[in-house]
């Protein structure tokens, strides 16, 4: 089973498009996947579930709107639980200013406009549909996909410096960190939302397949070194 942890209130993840979102995912990993409202994501709760992977949603709205005490337990998870993670937009963006800074030191958390580089609304650039990403390393993660492949954007932010632990693996005209990989653990994390595919486009669930496929070979080779 997959954990697919919500950023949002509990009485919205009970709303038709994070509902769907749980189904593409399940679609195309193959896996049973849990819903997790963020407030009542705990280490007791990865204990008793056992999750063989944990995805983090996309949210609205910014970080610094948030209490940074709520994502205590996220930020443990990221840094000291050995198991296959992958975060989505706004995570990808709580993901590396977790690691970029210490949670305990900071009063708050932040995201970042996308600089505009065109003609946009109170000059804050926003994407809405499938755009170009540039797959820039041959990662296991794009396989069987164009170096161009074409997925589901919903963003205005972005992330501007990259952890240390982390290297770029995907860049898009838009954002130029839109996908990394943790160098030594098994994270992923990206900008575009790859479980918004739909029938016209389906680069986001041979994406979700091969996370998938990932997270089988991470607890093949952990069983192995047991």
């Amino acid at each position: 089973m997959y954990l697919y942890v919500v950023i949002k209130e509990e009485s919205e993840c009970k709303l038709d498009v994070v509902l769907k979102d749980k189904e593409n995912i399940e679609l195309a990993t193959g896996k049973k996947v849990k819903i997790i409202p963020y407030k009542k994501f705990t280490m007791n709760v990865i204990n008793e579930v056992s999750p063989k992977a944990i995805i983090f949603s996309g949210f609205a709205p910014d970080l610094d709107t948030f209490d940074k005490n709520d994502f205590l337990v996220i930020d443990k998870v990221l840094k000291e639980v050995n198991i296959p993670i992958l975060c989505i937009c706004d995570s990808h963006q709580l993901l590396t200013e977790l690691y970029n800074k210490d949670i305990y030191e900071v009063d708050k958390l932040y995201n970042y406009l996308i600089k505009p580089k065109s003609k946009c609304d109170n000059n804050r650039y926003k994407t809405n549909g499938f755009y170009t990403i540039n797959n820039l390393k041959n990662d296991s993660i794009f396989e069987n996909l164009p170096n161009k492949c074409k997925m589901k954007c919903l963003h205005s932010c972005e992330v501007k410096v990259i952890p240390k632990e982390f290297i770029l693996i995907a860049s898009s005209y838009h954002s130029k960190v839109e996908s990394i990989r943790h160098k030594s653990k098994c994270i992923y994390s990206t900008q575009f939302h790859p479980e918004k595919y739909d029938n016209e486009h389906l680069d986001g669930k041979i994406f979700l397949r091969n996370f998938a496929k990932i997270v089988d070979n991470y607890w093949k080779e952990k069983l192995l070194l047991t």
